[in-house]
């Protein structure tokens, strides 16, 4: 039980970092021109949270796709740890 919960992990980890850096792509690559470029001080996180204060709006739905999605799959990988400790008490 505990490799396979190790794997889980694993790839759910490598898949959740996967889709949220594809998420910050997406929104670099559709970034209004209203707003000061994408630069050091931008906070990813801002940007996968209120993608539509940064993108423009007909990408804005790609970007929320691909954060959620990422954050879900984080979110499994969390529940794999959590049950891996729980199995092992």
């Amino acid at each position: 039980m505990h490799d396979l919960l190790l794997v889980f992990y694993l790839i759910f980890l490598a898949a959740g970092n996967a889709f949220l850096i594809r998420a910050v792509y997406a929104a670099r690559a559709a970034w209004r021109e209203d707003i000061a470029p994408f630069g050091r001080k931008t906070s990813s996180l801002q940007i996968l949270m209120r993608p539509e204060a940064f993108v423009r709006p007909e990408k804005v739905q790609a970007v929320r796709k691909f954060s959620r999605i990422g954050f879900i799959l984080l979110l499994l990988c969390l529940a794999a740890v959590i049950t891996d400790i729980t199995t092992l008490i």
